[in-house]
């Protein structure tokens, strides 16, 4: 089970980038 922590580093920036974009269009819709 020692592959989930690398996983889950890749999964992170992977979330922040998604989660950042959704921020951007919400807040460019107004």
């Amino acid at each position: 089970m020692q592959q989930g922590k690398e996983l889950s580093q890749v999964q992170q920036d992977y979330l922040v980038d998604v989660i950042m974009t959704w921020i951007q269009r919400e807040m460019e819709r107004g």
